[in-house]
């Protein structure tokens, strides 16, 4: 089964969002080149990161588990066809 919302999010992903992202890092570097000693500029990319991270690190155990699902269907269509050509015998 899909999980609707990692879809959703990773849909996200896109000019939009890397269009914010870059209107971040601008008012970023504007804050560090205005000598800000903060940590707000890096703890916005920090989260940046990790979000994508988490992102990323929950499609691939999506893509894993689709995969083992597609190998075991695989499996089970190989049975039935051995099966099948055992009666034709």
């Amino acid at each position: 089964m899909t999980d609707v919302g990692l879809v959703d999010r990773l849909r996200e992903y896109n000019e939009d969002y890397i269009e914010q992202a870059m209107k971040h890092w601008d008012c970023w570097r504007a804050m560090i080149a205005k000598g800000f000693r903060g940590s707000l500029p890096r703890d916005g990319f920090e989260s940046y990161l990790y979000g994508w991270q988490e992102d990323a690190l929950e499609a691939a155990r999506a893509l894993e588990t689709a995969a083992q699902k597609i190998q075991q269907l695989e499996n089970e269509c190989n049975e039935l066809r051995a099966k099948a050509n055992i009666n034709k015998e």
